[in-house]
């Protein structure tokens, strides 16, 4: 139950973070980890399970690898995600961007969390809440 609790806890805040990134600006999994001490793999696996209709309404594509790759892993989304990009005046070569150009930093974008958040205890504390 914490692990899903801390999961959901995370995601809030990853989208949070999403809705703040400017268009024609990146962030990378690197970046949005750090801040929130989380794992980078955390916040792909958040980014991935998200649903048709978050796709939609998000600015997922935003979110790059290190180094400026973007979605190396998934041939299918690679040209999507680069499309999505381009149409925001980002230039793409060989699925990749250049970060000193387009990268904005988590500090700057005013999304009003601290960071640093402990997401386990915060998902412990929410359940114990619940149960009394």
């Amino acid at each position: 139950m914490s692990g899903q609790g801390a999961f959901s806890e995370m995601k809030v805040d990853i989208v949070r973070i999403l809705k703040k990134i400017p268009p024609g600006r990146v962030v990378t999994y690197g970046s949005i980890a750090k801040f929130l001490t989380i794992s980078a793999r955390h916040v792909a696996y958040i980014l991935a399970g998200f649903s048709p209709t978050e796709s939609k309404e998000l600015p997922w594509h935003r979110v790059v690898g290190a180094q400026g790759w973007i979605k190396k892993d998934q041939k299918s989304g690679v040209e999507r995600q680069a499309s999505m990009l381009r149409k925001e005046g980002i230039q793409c070569k060989n699925h990749r961007l250049d970060l000193s150009q387009y990268e904005i930093k988590i500090k700057d974008l005013k999304t009003g969390l601290a960071g640093g958040k402990n997401y386990k205890e915060a998902a412990l504390r929410k359940a114990a809440k619940s149960s009394t």
